[in-house]
């Protein structure tokens, strides 16, 4: 399938460079390699250019499926579809555009996974029409100036067993949503990461405890 755009090769084409300039490792080259694999289903023509929009969700189920038929280890699906999700996030960085927040969510959501997720991105660039991975270097900065390490440890302040305790609620999605939505406001700063500064930003946000 043809892409247009940045991208002189058709996708498959494209997936192969990519994970030819992955360092030689078998998770980031497997990523490589699956990390446009949603593109024919999502695709459509607009104003007769190509679209993807959504590509990189629906390529990560398709990810996830192929390799448990391949009977890969749990660890490495994980690792391999969580790369596949995120693959395009580094690639749309603007270092003058995105908050500090913005890199912290990106360090958070990548997690193990950072240090492939921006090798990933520069093989990504490397196998398009643009070349220059200038501003992934600069993003890797910018994310040591900030403590991936640090962001990365982030945790919600209230477990699971505390928030069942203290709204006298079965277990359910909403403890998940919850502790997210904590995390969430921690690594924006817009919280401290103490369990009483959690229980007031529950209480002015209960929608959070719902359902």
């Amino acid at each position: 399938m043809q892409q247009g755009g940045w991208h002189s090769h058709d996708v498959f084409g494209h997936s192969l460079l990519t994970a030819s300039l992955t360092p030689p490792e078998l998770i980031t080259r497997l990523a490589g390699l699956l990390h446009d694999v949603g593109k024919p289903a999502v695709h459509e023509l607009r104003d007769g250019k190509p679209t993807f929009i959504g590509h990189q969700e629906v390529g990560a189920t398709m990810a996830a499926s192929s390799l448990r038929q391949l009977r890969y280890p749990g660890e490495l699906i994980d690792a391999v579809t969580k790369l596949v999700r995120l693959h395009m996030r580094p690639i749309q960085y603007d270092p003058d555009g995105w908050e500090d927040k913005a890199v912290r969510r990106l360090v958070r959501d990548a997690g193990e996974q950072l240090d492939r997720l921006l090798d990933l991105a520069r093989a990504d660039m490397r196998a398009s029409h643009y070349p220059d991975v200038k501003k992934i270097d600069d993003l890797e900065a910018r994310i040591r100036r900030l403590d991936a390490d640090a962001i990365a440890a982030i945790r919600s302040p209230l477990s699971g067993e505390e928030l069942m305790a203290r709204t006298g609620r079965p277990p359910g999605p909403w403890i998940k949503r919850a502790k997210a939505a904590l995390e969430d406001a921690i690594v924006d700063g817009a919280l401290p990461a103490d369990p009483q500064a959690a229980w007031r930003y529950l209480e002015a946000h209960p929608e959070l405890l719902e359902g």
